[in-house]
């Protein structure tokens, strides 16, 4: 190819390279074949040198690309990447938040629960009326003390009994069928009982 008029090829090739490529090519030797990072004389941007040198001729080949260019290739190639690692790491943050705000969400709800049953507690074991709460196999699981106070019995003598051993025989079984009916029904059931110490 013919070089272009404003290249004073006499001015290049009439004096010493001193570019990156030949510097360390002769610092090293004349190695075979290797990298170097540097600028070229005859452009000046930041370049990488790749070379060859024959063995068996005077020659060493090398190609020179500029490395802006290797930088957007590099890019190109990694952005990919850095968008997946970026959505990855995003991804993560976002599930530890959510997975933090639903524990801070169980344990105000536990917190709540715990509230609400010491509460129903409370009125319980505070009101003047009797209360016994039963399993659904009917037998009882607790009494107040109101309960304690109405009956005469211990709540110590009744947990684990049904409720029929207070019976004193002043309601008939259609009664009991229709009491244990509503329980069923709507869980709760609420009259008075003539029973028996």
């Amino acid at each position: 190819h013919p070089a272009p008029k404003e290249l004073d090829l006499a001015a290049v090739y009439g004096k010493p390279r001193t570019d990156a490529l030949i510097n360390i090519l002769r610092e090293q030797q004349f190695p075979l074949r290797g990298l170097v990072e540097g600028t070229a004389s005859l452009n000046g941007p930041a370049q990488i040198f790749a070379f060859r040198r024959l063995s068996s001729y005077p020659l060493t080949f090398y190609i020179a690309t500029p490395i802006a260019n290797l930088q957007a290739v590099w890019w190109k190639q990694a952005r990919f990447s850095y968008l997946l690692m970026f959505l990855l790491l995003a991804g993560g943050f976002g599930i530890y938040r959510w997975t933090l705000a639903r524990q801070n969400a169980w344990e105000r709800e536990r917190e709540q629960a715990g509230y609400s049953a010491r509460l129903a507690a409370s009125a319980m074991e505070n009101t003047i009326e009797g209360i016994m709460i039963t399993d659904a196999e009917g037998r009882i699981v607790s009494v107040n003390n109101a309960f304690a106070n109405i009956t005469g019995y211990a709540q110590h003598e009744v947990i684990g009994e049904f409720p029929a051993m207070l019976g004193a025989g002043q309601q008939d079984d259609a009664f009991y069928a229709d009491m244990w009916h509503k329980l069923r029904e709507a869980g709760k059931w609420q009259g008075e009982i003539w029973d028996r110490r």
